[in-house]
């Protein structure tokens, strides 16, 4: 599966409404038109995912969790444990498609463009495997010089997820490096040698 075709198509961002339809979104004024308050963060995070998409070809789909009796916020995608709705995932990658939560973050996780991020690692690892195997590269040497060992963080990984199996706790260390990447400014300098790699 190492050479799939990444889809080269117009880019289409979509939000789930609560009545289950899909409303293309072109930017952030089209979910306020849809009765959908956003705080500042939360349209700069979309607006920077419809260009994205637009320059991308890729397709998001936005949701929205809501908070239930407990302040968790739970959707559709939440699982349940013990009879219990567990959070909301901040995003998740399925079918070459990315889906978002427009709370990401609330629970304290970060904002949409970190989900985006983490999950955007996803899509490269399926469509451009070398690109990711670079990027990985990059993120664990950078990360390395601040003491993260590889090992150790996909082992930890492999402990917390136990059904997941080295590559997937692999990748999953990655996305979550891309996150903290975002966040790094001094590692984010250092793109431009890995742009220029």
């Amino acid at each position: 599966e190492a050479n799939k075709t990444a889809p080269r198509r117009e880019g289409t961002v979509l939000f789930e409404s609560a009545d289950g339809t899909n409303v293309n979104i072109t930017s952030s004024r089209d979910m306020a038109r849809q009765g959908i308050y956003l705080n500042d963060l939360q349209k700069v995070g979309i607006d920077m995912v419809t260009n994205l998409s637009k320059s991308t070809g890729l397709t998001f789909r936005f949701f929205q969790s809501e908070r239930n009796s407990d302040g968790v916020y739970v959707s559709k995608y939440s699982k349940e444990s013990n009879g219990k709705q567990k959070a909301s995932p901040n995003g998740f990658y399925k079918n070459g498609e990315i889906y978002v939560d427009i709370n990401a973050g609330n629970n304290g996780e970060g904002l949409i463009m970190f989900t985006v991020s983490h999950e955007l690692v996803h899509f490269m690892r399926d469509f451009a495997p070398e690109q990711f195997d670079k990027f990985a590269g990059f993120l664990f040497a950078s990360y390395a010089k601040k003491g993260l060992s590889v090992r150790h963080a996909v082992h930890q990984e492999m402990m917390s997820h136990q059904s997941l199996k080295y590559d997937e706790a692999y990748e999953e260390v990655v996305a979550r490096l891309s996150e903290s990447f975002l966040r790094d400014a001094h590692l984010s300098e250092k793109s431009k040698a890995l742009y220029n790699a």
